[in-house]
């Protein structure tokens, strides 16, 4: 039978709950609002909590398990989950149990009459997708740690990439993920799709060559140089549908090294310079 020591908060926590008739969460060491520990049932006796199984003593069908600080006895009458048997109970492995705390005067025994097994993958092998910012990143491609609005985020050898490469990543850059989580919450991923890269600020003006897109989506080259804007750009001088070939412009804008993504544009008019 497993002791549970008198100093142990788990008994003091439990003698106060059988003389005010309320179950209190406590677990030893703790204090009694913690979570996924030890609540005794209002009369005192029955107790139920979670936790990972720290380490096993005793051989089936009778073996000690700690959960939380606690010994726990197994016995031959404890009931145990359908996914679940006296021979496949193993250190860190989560389980949630329903006990019954006696007093013989040596001590205080926690046995256990039921252990089932708590699933702790945090949703692992699940298919998962989502956008937002790179922020930090580290690692060197292809395989990089990345953090993207607060979600760890890593790249394999075999993540695809649309709109750049592994390479085109840079903190700022917006991304949409698709992936599969696994094991602590990091998603692994699958797909990421480059919807913007952050460049460096630049400026410069000339005539517009060709220009295709829609507005406020144009594609247009700029003394050879390829320039977009999108709803984001804020056109001063004209309007968005006023730029055709030959519309002398201002752009200002960031340069990822091929492309800059237009913040605003000023039309000085056709031909003029």
């Amino acid at each position: 039978m497993a002791k549970v020591s008198i100093l142990s908060i788990l008994v003091v926590a439990i003698v106060a709950a059988g003389s005010t008739g309320n179950a209190h969460e406590i677990s030893p060491g703790r204090s009694a609002a913690s979570t996924e520990s030890w609540a005794p049932a209002a009369e005192g006796l029955g107790v139920e909590g979670a936790g990972l199984i720290s380490a096993i003593t005793g051989g089936c069908p009778t073996p000690t398990i700690v959960v939380r600080g606690v010994p726990i006895a197994i016995t031959a009458t404890t009931v145990f989950e359908d996914s679940l048997a006296c021979g496949s109970l193993a250190v860190n492995q989560r389980v949630r149990v329903k006990a019954l705390l006696t007093h013989d005067g040596a001590g205080y025994t926690v046995e256990a009459t039921y252990v089932a097994q708590v699933d702790d993958s945090g949703g692992a092998g699940r298919k998962a997708s989502g956008e937002g910012v790179v922020g930090a990143i580290t690692g060197t491609c292809p395989t990089l740690g990345l953090v993207i609005t607060g979600t760890k985020v890593s790249t394999t050898a075999t993540t695809e990439y649309v709109n750049g490469t592994c390479a085109s990543l840079r903190p700022g850059t917006q991304v949409k993920i698709d992936g599969e989580l696994r094991p602590g919450g990091t998603a692994i991923a699958e797909n990421i799709e480059l919807r913007r890269i952050p460049g460096r600020p630049v400026a410069g003006d000339g005539p517009v060559g060709s220009v295709t897109g829609t507005c406020p989506s144009l594609t247009m080259t700029v003394r050879g140089i390829a320039v977009v804007t999108d709803g984001t750009t804020a056109f001063s001088g004209g309007t968005c549908s006023s730029i055709g070939p030959g519309t002398h412009i201002d752009v200002t804008g960031e340069y990822d090294g091929t492309t800059v993504t237009a913040t605003a544009v000023a039309l000085r008019g056709q031909g003029r310079r």
